[in-house]
């Protein structure tokens, strides 16, 4: 106790820099952990749904969910399976999805910012954790830029004399 009450009259000038800094260096870097950890959604209260799309469209993980413009998850991983991009979605547990629940890769922005946006179908029921989206009931934009690269190799191939 006498050694804790000596520590604790010493001037912040007498202390030692290197033990100072280092607490200092732990505080942020804990700080910035959890804060990570905040964003990230390890605390959020989710579901699992898997959506299967023929491409993945740009979509990336981190990724936003929305239902009816509203968000509504975030997008935790891709995969391929069987020729086919498998999209894991963390889905807020306050969202009811039903059954016959349809996606589509929208673009939300000009710059080309995508999202998945979850269309809730008329169908009774819940979606539950694990469930999947079959690929029939998903779609993907049409990327215009994709386009123009086909019809310019298209043109470029074409016999102009003809």
């Amino acid at each position: 106790m006498a050694r804790l009450r000596g520590a604790l009259r010493t001037s912040f000038l007498e202390r030692s820099p290197r033990i100072i800094g280092a607490i200092g260096l732990a505080l942020v870097l804990g700080g910035s952990a959890f804060a990570l950890l905040l964003t990230g959604g390890v605390f959020a209260d989710t579901y699992r749904v898997t959506a299967y799309f023929r491409d993945s469209a740009g979509i990336e993980p981190g990724d936003e969910v929305t239902v009816a413009g509203l968000e509504a998850g975030t997008v935790k991983g891709l995969r391929i399976e069987d020729g086919v991009v498998a999209v894991d979605l963390a889905v807020n547990s306050d969202v009811d999805l039903s059954p016959d629940t349809r996606a589509e890769v929208i673009v939300e922005t000009l710059l080309g910012r995508k999202s998945i946006d979850l269309v809730v179908g008329r169908g009774g029921g819940r979606l539950e954790d694990g469930a999947t989206i079959p690929l029939d009931r998903t779609s993907t934009p049409i990327d215009i830029t994709e386009l123009n690269d086909i019809s310019v190799r298209l043109m470029n191939a074409s016999d102009a004399e003809a």
